[in-house]
Parts: structure tokens; sequence; C-alpha cells
């Protein structure tokens, strides 16, 4: 019987990895996602084994730790972090705006994580420029992120989730200061008006 080699936690599972297991359409294809085998040599697997198999995997997803990492290497190339998620240009924004409403759209459906991809190409990209803790990232251009889409698929899981924990409690911290923000001008204008 032939041994595969599958990961035990989120450390050991890639981006892309993940997003062809999600949004695989057969239990054979979420199989070949898992252990990185072409679909034919899975259909020559005992059900059995396919269940493990499945069973593993998502066992998998959901063991291991988030870690957000400013900066990392990818072989030679350095990605990072878009570090300061004030200074979004305006394409950053609306691209993230765009595919975060795609993922997280209602009802879900399998066909939504494939834009994480997309999501962390804009999230993450090649570092320009590093100097001490500060780092400079190439400028966001969609039409390029074809020179390292490969980079970004193979972000494990670890870091994705890393990035979507500091991604959620940033936007959960902005809602707040808004919130404050509102309040304290509420309470302005209601002393400028005598109320």
């Amino acid at each position: 019987m032939k041994q595969y080699e599958l990961p035990k936690s989120v450390e050991g599972i890639t981006l892309k990895q993940y997003v062809q297991f999600y949004t695989a359409k057969t239990d054979i294809e979420k199989v070949s996602a898992a252990i990185g085998k072409p679909v034919s040599e899975c259909e020559q697997l005992q059900v059995s084994a396919i269940q493990t198999i499945l069973e593993l995997f998502v066992t998998a997803c959901q063991t291991g730790n988030s870690r957000h990492e400013q900066t990392f290497f990818d072989g030679a190339i350095r990605l990072g972090f878009i570090p300061d998620l004030n200074m979004l240009s305006f394409k950053e924004y609306v691209d993230i705006d765009s595919f975060t409403t795609l993922i997280y759209k209602q009802p879900t459906e399998v066909e939504n994580y494939k834009y994480f991809i997309d999501l962390f190409a804009v999230l993450f990209r090649p570092v320009k420029e590093i100097w001490g803790k500060h780092y400079e990232l190439e400028p966001y251009d969609s039409g390029k992120v074809a020179h390292y889409r490969e980079c970004i698929e193979r972000i494990t899981m670890d870091r994705v989730n890393g990035a979507l924990v500091f991604f959620s409690t940033t936007a959960n911290e902005l809602m707040r200061d808004s919130l404050n923000y509102l309040e304290q001008e509420m309470r302005t204008a209601m002393e400028q008006i005598g109320g």
C-alpha cells in the first residue's frame, strides 16, 4: 500500500492547497489537493483511504497556531504585508473590498474561496526596500500579480490566518475608533446647538 504525506497542521498547508481543497467539487478532487497527486492516481485509492485523507486534512486545517509576520522569505523573494493600512491606495482599497465581499458573500459557496489568493496578492507583495524595521513594498498593480502569484500561493495557512486575525482586529479597532469619533462629534454638535 502506498504511503502519502499529509500536513499535520496549518503550518504545512499552502494557501493554494487550501483553496483547491475547499473549491473542489468532488471528494477525489479534494484528496488530490490534500496529497498533491493527480486525480487519476487518487481514483485508484480505496474508499476508506479517501475518507481518512479527507478527515485528516480537515483536522490539519483546524490545528496549529496563527502567526502574523510583517515580512518573510519565499525562496529568494521577500514578501511583506501592507505596512500601513491607513496609507492604502485607492486601487488597493477597492480590490481588498471587492475580494473580501466576494469571499464572504452569502450564501457561502465553494467558489468564494478562490478569491483568497487574489486578496492575499494585494495584502502581501514583494518588498522593494528595507531599512531597519521599516520596509517598502512594490507598488500594487493588478496586472503584475502574475509575477509573484506563485509566491502568494505558497504562503502557509498559519501566516494566512495570522494576517486575517490582524486584519480583522484592525477593522474592529477602526470601527470602535470611528464610533468614538462620531460620538464625540455628536456631543460637540449638541453643545453648539444648546442641546
